[in-house]
């Protein structure tokens, strides 16, 4: 089931909803980050006007969201002139929670600070770059629906010390028009940087999430290649602190996030 599958799997659920977890999207015990965030974004739009961005989600992985299914529910915080606080929590179909979720969705307002996001780095374009193939048990299974082109940096396990590489990414399957959900999973759709830092096989696992957003992704497709890096900025005692980029395919800086990661090597 590709991207635009599982998103269209995603239903309404009382005042909620949910999602039977594709085996495919699966991580273990756990499925793919990105598409938990997504459940519980889905959920947060059940309260906000479509047409409010939303500017910050804070994401906490508290446990794992087991092989079945999940269900999210949210709730308005507080509804101000310009920003709208909404709170969601995602469950397992046992009802244990498995995420917390926090969404600011905030209307444009006139303000003299303007600084431009960082500059699209000049990469070759995608197609001067090799594609990583997908390899069945050694991939994540969701990558086989997401196209990937390294363009800087060390790949996970070569026990470099940089800590950073960048690259190109899309989506499989039909072109859809991208939007919000899609910036949420393909920032999360790519390994640690940290594990580049190392020169054996070891897990990591998103603890905490802070993605600020700064374009809708209307206007692009998911057949469109965006440009994504990121960097460790300090590790110690298996715990890392991380930030990323995502560039919109017309150079436009859609999103930076920023995670807390639990290495376990």
């Amino acid at each position: 089931m590709d991207i635009h599958g599982v998103f269209d799997a995603i239903s309404n659920h009382g005042n909620g909803v949910e999602l039977t977890l594709p085996e495919t999207w699966l991580q273990g015990r756990t499925t793919f980050g990105g598409l938990v965030a997504v459940v519980g974004l889905a959920a947060m739009r059940g309260q906000v006007q479509r047409d409010l961005p939303l500017r910050n989600l804070l994401v906490a992985f508290v446990g794992p969201t087991g092989t079945g299914g999940i269900r999210a529910q949210a709730r308005i915080l507080r509804q101000g002139k310009s920003v709208t606080h909404v709170q969601a929590e995602v469950l397992t179909n046992q009802g244990e929670i498995c995420a917390t979720l926090h969404g600011c969705f905030g209307a444009e307002r006139p303000s003299r600070v303007l600084k431009k996001g960082h500059t699209a780095p000049p990469w070759p374009s995608p197609e001067e770059l090799t594609e990583l193939p997908f390899m069945e048990g050694l991939s994540p299974s969701f990558t086989q629906y997401l196209r990937y082109c390294w363009a800087e940096g060390p790949y996970p396990f070569e026990g470099k010390p940089e800590g950073e590489y960048g690259g190109w990414i899309c989506c499989l399957g039909e072109p859809k028009e991208t939007d919000e959900s899609h910036i949420v999973a393909l920032m999360d759709a790519w390994p640690s940087p940290s594990l580049s830092m190392l020169n054996t096989f070891a897990p990591a696992s998103t603890l905490t999430w802070s993605l600020d957003l700064f374009h809708t992704g209307e206007g692009f497709t998911t057949a469109d290649w965006w440009r994504f890096k990121t960097h460790v900025d300090a590790a110690e005692n298996g715990y890392v602190s991380e930030e990323s980029r995502l560039w919109t395919p017309g150079g436009q800086l859609a999103g930076i996030s920023r995670q807390g990661v639990t290495v376990f090597g």
